[in-house]
């Protein structure tokens, strides 16, 4: 039997295990950042997002894809250039998370990879 990570998470006075597989963005506010959770939860943790990523186990799945988030590219949807020309990738959650043009490669290859595992067709950018 294979136990996922879970991490410890200190919201609201409160301590909370979060299974590492369930985070599907983290997004820096100010001093802060915010954890989305698959389960629609969204804890606001009162660690900078550089210090959050730094506890986190090491993984192929999160992908630092702009200085503000960083996501779980198991929870992408879809990906499209926006009205203003710019390379986003909607999450199954809802939210458009920019993808910046220095992290495009790095975020085409995950994808790429993600997509030869589950058979789909793959794009290029």
């Amino acid at each position: 039997m294979t136990t996922r990570p879970e991490i410890s998470v200190y919201c609201d006075g409160r301590l909370f295990l979060v299974n590492f597989d369930e985070i599907v963005l983290l997004e820096a506010c100010g001093s802060y950042t915010l954890m989305y959770l698959t389960s629609d939860r969204v804890y606001k943790l009162s660690k900078n997002l550089k210090t959050v990523l730094s506890r986190l186990p090491e993984s192929n799945s999160m992908l630092k894809v702009h200085r503000s988030y960083c996501l779980n590219i198991f929870f992408v949807d879809v990906i499209y250039y926006n009205e203003e020309r710019r390379l986003t990738a909607k999450l199954k959650i809802g939210i458009d998370v920019p993808v910046t043009l220095f992290k495009m490669k790095a975020f085409s290859s995950l994808i790429v990879e993600r997509t030869k595992d589950r058979r789909l067709l793959s794009f290029s950018l």
